[in-house]
């Protein structure tokens, strides 16, 4: 159990490294309204 956790922590890790975009839409996204993309700055300091 506690091995399939690590997986899919390492996955979230991945994908926040080579999409930062994905999380910001899972993280940010249901706080604003409208249609809106994550900033070149938040990207940057995402990763």
């Amino acid at each position: 159990m506690l091995f399939l956790l690590g997986v899919v922590f390492l996955a979230l890790g991945v994908l926040a490294i080579l999409k930062p975009s994905v999380i910001w839409y899972l993280d940010e996204r249901w706080k604003v309204k409208g249609k809106f993309e994550p900033s070149d700055l938040h990207q940057v300091h995402t990763v």
